[in-house]
């Protein structure tokens, strides 16, 4: 059993059901576990949960903001492992790109 749980801001997030214990259904506990790659903005764009999936990484945001937010949020997390990213505006569109840095 799988459920996609969304958030306020529209990402989502998916978890699968792996255990479930309790002597009495008031005393359930139902254990879930994070689906890898099941992380989405609310433009569906993968939110990395790994240095691998952040570089290279490509997204495409409705708004400019949301762009900045997820390059920022890849940056605080994987600038470690040498992750930089461009935004490009293209129309009504902003596309992310990220990638291991060289230098």
């Amino acid at each position: 059993v799988s459920i996609t749980v969304k958030f306020k801001d529209g990402s989502t997030m998916t978890f699968k059901l792996v255990g479930v214990s309790g002597d009495s259904i008031a005393e359930m506990i139902f254990e879930f576990e994070y689906v890898e790659d099941s992380a989405r903005d609310q433009d569906g764009n993968l939110i990395p949960d790994s240095a691998d999936d952040a570089a290279p990484y490509q997204g495409t945001f409705t708004d400019q903001s949301n762009g900045e937010e997820m390059r920022d949020f890849i940056v605080a997390w994987w600038s470690v492992n040498r992750v930089a990213c461009d935004l490009v505006a293209s129309g009504n569109n902003t596309t992310l790109v990220c990638y291991t840095d060289p230098d």
